[in-house]
């Protein structure tokens, strides 16, 4: 299973179940890529997210897509 960055919209995958919730309360899902199959992980902030979360998860994404595999 790899894990991914994705920026805008969730367009070529779909989220399958949620399988957690990060420290800052992110949901963590496993998703499938459309055209592979390939799993992977995403993590969302929704609105209850409090907004320091919101800039520690920004920070996260930030570090994890200079990051290449």
């Amino acid at each position: 299973m790899a894990a991914a960055i994705i920026g805008g919209g969730g367009g070529g995958w779909t989220r399958l179940r949620s399988i957690g919730h990060g420290a800052s309360g992110a949901t963590v899902s496993l998703a499938a890529d459309d055209a592979s199959g390939e799993l992977f992980v995403v993590k969302s902030a929704g609105d209850a997210v409090a907004a320091t979360a919101r800039q520690q998860f920004r920070r996260e994404w930030s570090v994890m897509s200079g990051l290449s595999s």
